[in-house]
């Protein structure tokens, strides 16, 4: 998928949206598509209105457990090519400032979101932020 988000800009809405939702996209993408991505939110949106983000983070050493191997530092895959990459959230938070986002909640918790994965419950720490353009 991160090749797709890459192009992202290519997508254009007909008219800015009042609202983004990405629930457990963020990891799922490779650091350049991340950036890639936010761009495109930040463009897509129109002012005041809401980037709405859930994602793991590196806080969350549960993740490894369930990993059958790490491809980098904080990217782990669970079956074949299934991936998570683990978010940085003081990195996250300087570059989505850095695109212009303002933080309007910013949370960070285990109990946002327990699955079940391979067989076991997972309850992940997670990073819920709401940004405002």
């Amino acid at each position: 998928i991160s090749d797709k988000v890459q192009n992202i800009n290519k997508y254009k809405f007909n008219r800015k949206v009042d609202a983004i939702y990405a629930r457990f996209f963020i990891h799922t993408i490779s650091d350049n598509a991340e950036y890639q991505f936010l761009k495109w939110c930040y463009t897509s949106l129109r002012s005041n209105c809401f980037l709405l983000i859930e994602t793991r983070i590196i806080l969350d050493k549960e993740i490894i457990k369930y990993s059958t191997k790490a491809s980098s530092k904080y990217t782990y895959e669970f079956e074949k090519g299934h991936f998570r990459r683990l978010i940085d959230p003081d990195k996250f938070a300087k570059r989505i400032i850095n695109l212009g986002f303002k933080i309007r909640y910013l949370n960070i918790s285990r109990n946002f979101s327990k699955i079940k994965l391979n067989n076991k419950v997972d309850n992940p720490i997670l990073l819920r932020m709401i940004l405002s353009k």
